[in-house]
């Protein structure tokens, strides 16, 4: 396998979104993509609407699904991956494309903030999701 699926899981505010853009403009054929540019009007201004999640994970799905058709190298996808029910499309896409798969955790020790205005309670909810994946 010569091409790559990076899966960047953790919180809102964690830098998922920074780690993959800095990443990404290493080199033109990386690409990344995120549930949440779904949400993305013409103007670059985000507009979250939650009755449209389902259509953005998989909107988000068909993008990696085009890139692996076109052989790109490295694919980042950051989403929060909180469970490992939601990084399984993926995982089978890489299968079935012959990509190799690799999962990382981005932590928030840099005290950040989402850029999705995602409220503290949720925050946390989310890292509570993503500690019950390790737990035994």
């Amino acid at each position: 396998m010569k091409n790559t699926l990076v899966l960047i899981a953790g919180a809102p505010g964690s830098g998922k979104t920074t780690f993959a853009e800095t990443i990404g403009e290493l080199n033109p054929d990386i690409f990344t993509i995120a549930a949440d540019d779904y949400f993305y009007d013409d103007f670059n201004e985000y507009h979250f609407d939650f009755s449209k999640l389902g259509e953005a994970h998989q909107w988000c799905q068909d993008q990696v699904l085009w890139a692996m058709s076109v052989e790109a190298p490295l694919i980042l996808v950051h989403n929060t991956f909180t469970t490992k029910a939601e990084m399984e499309p993926y995982i089978k896409l890489a299968e079935k494309n012959e990509y190799r798969v690799i999962s990382l955790i981005v932590e928030n020790i840099h005290g950040g903030e989402t850029r999705h205005g995602v409220p503290p309670e949720k925050v946390d909810l989310f890292r509570e999701r993503l500690k019950e994946r390790f737990q035994p």
